[in-house]
């Protein structure tokens, strides 16, 4: 998702026409709640698995950077899915770190 969408920005730099970058935040706001909801069902990861998926969240996470905001209404039409976003990272992120150190620990009472 995040490739394709980062193959949309020489078409936006062709027509800098506000008209044509108002759909922009409402098809961000839709991948990233596809996303969302993909990564809500996985049942399980390892270790190795939280890392890959941060990684991809966070590409991710930066798509609407790369493009650019189209104004104060892409940012405000854009916050709900960011924060979502985010929030999952920081999880994520944490859910990782108490992976790794229950490794660390088996690894050391073994």
């Amino acid at each position: 998702v995040p490739e394709h969408l980062f193959s949309l920005i020489p078409q936006l730099e062709k027509s800098q026409e506000s008209s044509q970058l108002q759909w922009l935040p409402a098809v961000l706001e839709a991948a990233v709640e596809v996303v969302v909801q993909k990564v809500l069902q996985i049942k399980q990861l390892t270790p190795a698995g939280v890392v890959q998926l941060c990684v991809d969240l966070d590409y991710l996470r930066k798509v609407p950077e790369a493009l650019g905001n189209s104004g104060e209404t892409s940012a405000e039409k854009s916050t709900g899915a960011a924060a979502r976003l985010r929030e999952l990272l920081e999880t994520l992120e944490f859910l990782g770190a108490q992976l790794q150190r229950k490794r660390e620990s088996a690894a050391q009472g073994a």
